[in-house]
């Protein structure tokens, strides 16, 4: 994360995954409506629900009046920063294209992911990696290792919440307020909240290509996620 842009979304230089786990979505033409089903409690099945939103805009755009029964297996833990809504709202578009016979190309897809959310894009990309800046939803291809990378995943028992880590961030790239009395002393310790916050902007592109390379010792100590300090309790 590098700062907050005027539009209100953050500046991202970031690397994206996409890994085995993933959640299973079924999509039937019903004659009105959308309808989501899902095997897991808490998920919310209105307007609220990515999924939902995505075949909101298809309909709305290209005025659709067949509506659609979507039922989701859910795998990927939720709120776990895994992009669970978001690949599955990528995979509603696809499906839909395809269901409704809509004939949309892959690159007006990923036109329409970006309206759902920053990370949506990706998961429209016959991809394993790809290196993502502006809000994340600029996307350039990464070519993966020969070798399997293997993943542990370990998910604490709560959520958090992207909006409000993205919030609480917010409060620490923020400028506080400054006066003549504070000026050297806040810009001296504004530049140490910013660099503890966000990596080098560097460390992506040497990232890729320790990843491009296989070289897993290096590659291991790149690994950082400017959003899990918003979690650390020196914050507070």
């Amino acid at each position: 994360m590098l700062a907050k842009r005027p539009d209100g979304y953050h500046e991202l230089d970031t690397l994206f995954e996409r890994i085995s786990l993933g959640d299973t979505l079924t999509l039937r033409n019903i004659p009105a409506g959308i309808r989501l089903r899902c095997s897991s409690r808490g998920i919310p099945k209105g307007r609220g629900n990515i999924v939902v939103k995505a075949a909101r805009l298809l309909q709305q755009k290209y005025g659709i009046k067949t509506g659609v029964e979507i039922t989701l297996q859910k795998r990927i833990p939720v709120s776990a920063g895994l992009g669970g809504g978001s690949s599955n709202a990528a995979t509603v578009l696809v499906g839909l294209n395809q269901l409704w016979h809509l004939g949309l190309t892959r690159k007006k897809l990923i036109q329409l992911a970006a309206q759902l959310g920053s990370d949506v894009p990706f998961f429209m990309m016959d991809t394993p990696y790809a290196r993502g800046t502006g809000r994340g939803e600029v996307l350039k291809p990464v070519k993966g290792p020969r070798k399997k990378l293997w993943h542990c995943l370990v998910k604490p028992p709560f959520g958090i919440s992207t909006r409000q880590a993205y919030a609480a961030s917010s409060r620490l790239l923020a400028p506080p307020p400054v006066s003549p009395a504070n000026a050297g002393r806040l810009q001296g310790n504004r530049r140490k909240r910013v660099v503890g916050l966000t990596p080098p902007r560097g460390d992506v592109k040497m990232l890729t290509r320790y990843l491009e390379r296989g070289d897993q010792e290096p590659l291991s100590g790149l690994l950082t996620n400017s959003l899990e300090l918003v979690l650390n309790k020196r914050l507070k």
